[in-house]
Parts: structure tokens; C-alpha cells; sequence
């Protein structure tokens, strides 16, 4: 007899029995079976992504939509793809991370890609490909791109220097040695201590975020604000609603396109601006007389 109307991959019960022309009957024979799956194994919808990426090792999350075997392998970014022949032999010159693993329809699996340390700020290419045990039916080689962690912090190769002067306002110029924002906040000499310390503590630690994101955020400053620098240019702050005859205290701190904070808010004073008296000049000297000689 032929049963139809299965489904790829099915799980089945099949039950039977005889029966003479008495009415008597054997028992029930039972035998399970399943149906062979011959789809093509593919990522379900939203894999597979890094799940976690650092400054030296990544990690990747994938879903297959059959039960098969999963291989993988990472590559500098720039490397030749590999080809599914290469997956499979393990014909994979310079690779930073090689391997074979069994994964389930319909399961997640999170492993690490890289055999390797990874460099910070490198890009890379993970090459991933499923395939049945027996090899009839296989995925194309999906590349999954990513770059690693920037953790190294900016700091300033020209730290802020005034270059032009008004009654209210000054400016000054600055580089860093990346792309980053400047923050800085403006104080007059408090008896305070500015960044403020935090709560349960008198001293103020000019390392710590805490202090970091007072300056960022301009809290407790009298003015705030930021400056977007990019490398190659010369970075201006520009600073006005200063009061003249009055010092002030200009705290500020960096941090670059990847979200690292200079070490260390650092601080200037910005001198008092003088307004200038108007000259009066004023004549000492006597008038020469002129007297006519008579004649």
C-alpha cells in the first residue's frame, strides 16, 4: 500500500493488524519513520549576525531551517573567498579561525569564530556554509562582514590654546589624533571642586566617567558646550557669555567615533578679559609767544 499526502521531515506512526475471513486478529504492529528532507539548508530570516564583537574575538549567532552540519571560517577582510570545496576540505590558507559543527533545524547556536586574537579596529570576513551530513543538498557560502572594537582612547597631540580674545567671548584651537567630539564645560574657580565628586566622596577622580560625563553633559557649569574634530583640520572652541575682569576655569575631555573617552579630564584656566580704557591725551607744553619787532 502507498500512504500519501506526507510532509518533508515528518515524524509518523504507522499502526497495522490482519484480520482472517474468522474476524480474528493479530496485534497491532506499530513502526515509526520519517520522511527524508530534501530541501536545500538555509539561514532563517535574521541569520546569521555577530553576536558579539570584541577588540580581539567575535562571536556569531546562526538559525539553520534544516538539521545539518555548519561549516565555518574567518578571513582578513581583502582575503579570496573561499569556495564550498574549500570549506569542506579545510583547504583554508591564512585563515584566523576553521570549523565544522552539527546544528538543528529551527535552534539557535552561538559559537566563537576566531582561533586567532583578533586586531582592534580590523575589519574581517566570516565565511559560513551549511551542507547535508551526506553532502546532496548545500547553501551558497554566505560572508558575514564586521570589525572589531576601537578601545584605545583618543588624547590630544595640540591641547587647547587661546587664539583670539574679546570682551566676552574667547576662542581657541586644538587637535586630536582621531576623529572625536570635544567636550568642555566652563566654571569660575569654585570653592567646590568642579567635576563634582561623587556621592560619599570629597575627592574628585578626573579619570572616572562620572567625571567624564559631567563635562559631557555640561552639569554644574556656568556654560558648556562641543566641538566636532576631524583629523587633517584644526579644532576650534569657541566660547562666549564670559564676563570681563573675571577668570575661568575650562574643563574638557574627547571622546572618538567608537564611544572611548580621553584618560582624563584636563583643564585650563582662561585669563580675565580686560576691557580697555579709552586714552585721553593731554598738553603740557607752553605756547611759543610771538611778539612784532617795532620798527
Amino acid at each position: 500500500a502507498q500512504v500519501t499526502g506526507l510532509t518533508v521531515a515528518g515524524s509518523y506512526y504507522l499502526s497495522a493488524l490482519l484480520r482472517d475471513e474468522q474476524g480474528r486478529t493479530s496485534p497491532v504492529k506499530v513502526v515509526s519513520f520519517t520522511t527524508p528532507d530534501n530541501s536545500v539548508p538555509a539561514f532563517a530570516q535574521g541569520y546569521p549576525y555577530m553576536s558579539m564583537i570584541t577588540d580581539t574575538e567575535a562571536q556569531v549567532t546562526v538559525m539553520p531551517t534544516k538539521t545539518c552540519k555548519l561549516y565555518y571560517a574567518l578571513f582578513p577582510a581583502g582575503a579570496t573567498a573561499p569556495t564550498k570545496e574549500n570549506m569542506k576540505t579545510g583547504a583554508l590558507s591564512g585563515n584566523l579561525g576553521y570549523g565544522v559543527l552539527d546544528v538543528t533545524k529551527n535552534i539557535e547556536s552561538t559559537f566563537q569564530v576566531n582561533d586567532r586574537t583578533l586586531g582592534e579596529l580590523k575589519d574581517y570576513v566570516l565565511y559560513l556554509w551549511l551542507t547535508d551530513a551526506n553532502g546532496a543538498n548545500s547553501s551558497a557560502v554566505v560572508p558575514v562582514e564586521f570589525t572589531t572594537d576601537d578601545v584605545t582612547p583618543p588624547f590630544f597631540t595640540t591641547l587647547p590654546y587661546v587664539t583670539k580674545e574679546g570682551t566676552n567671548s574667547v576662542n581657541l584651537s586644538y587637535e586630536v589624533n582621531e576623529n572625536a567630539t570635544v567636550y568642555w564645560a566652563v566654571v569660575t574657580p569654585p570653592s567646590t571642586p568642579y567635576p563634582r565628586p561623587e556621592a560619599g566622596t570629597t575627592t574628585v577622580d578626573l579619570t572616572s566617567d562620572y567625571a567624564k560625563i559631567q563635562v559631557k553633559s555640561g552639569m554644574h557649569a556656568l556654560a558648556s558646550g562641543n566641538s566636532k574634530f576631524t583629523v587633517g583640520q584644526t579644532g576650534t572652541l569657541n566660547i562666549t557669555g564670559l564676563e570681563p575682569e573675571t577668570a575661568y576655569e575650562l574643563y574638557f575631555v574627547a571622546q572618538d567615533e567608537q564611544g572611548n573617552f580621553s584618560v582624563s579630564v584636563q583643564d585650563m584656566t582662561i585669563p580675565p578679559m580686560r576691557t580697555r580704557p579709552r586714552c585721553m591725551w593731554t598738553s603740557t607744553a607752553t605756547p611759543r609767544s610771538r611778539t612784532r619787532r617795532a620798527t
